[in-house]
């Protein structure tokens, strides 16, 4: 009965969340086809009404797939919420820090423009022999 009261409040205040299961997003580091940490060269804001912000690098560890060192990536980081409420599976990194990362651990595609899978993108402090982000756990060392 709690949880319904609580879900009826959440309705009623106007606002909804839909997220996935933290599985699903554990399953797409999993099945991630590259899996790679970079070094942020730049960071451009959203463009208008857009929520993500164009992420520049270049690969400086590569843990799986056929990218090679020092490929230069250009990445769409959701890194604004939209106003007025958000309902979405999107998980999103702050902007200002997103502005300060120097690295980061990302699962990308394996399109010929890799992109980020299912937003699998985490700043990390520093490069790393071993991966940061793991496909058992949460949190990433």
């Amino acid at each position: 009965m709690k949880n319904k009261l609580i879900l009826a409040a959440i309705f009623y205040s106007g606002m909804a969340f839909a997220v996935l299961p933290p599985q699903a997003y554990l399953s797409a580091r999993a099945e991630a086809p590259r899996h790679v940490q970079i070094s942020i060269a730049s960071v451009s804001p959203p463009q208008a009404n857009e929520m993500a912000c164009a992420v520049s690098g270049e690969v400086i560890r590569r843990f799986r797939g056929n990218l090679k060192v020092r490929r230069k990536l250009a990445l769409q980081v959701d890194c604004r919420r939209p106003e007025g409420g958000f309902a979405g599976p999107q998980l999103f990194i702050d902007e200002t820090a997103l502005r300060t990362a120097r690295y980061a651990e990302v699962f990308l595609s394996a399109d010929a423009s890799p992109a980020v899978v299912r937003w699998q993108f985490h700043i990390i402090d520093a490069p790393s022999k071993k991966p940061r982000c793991g496909a058992n756990e949460w949190a990433c060392r």
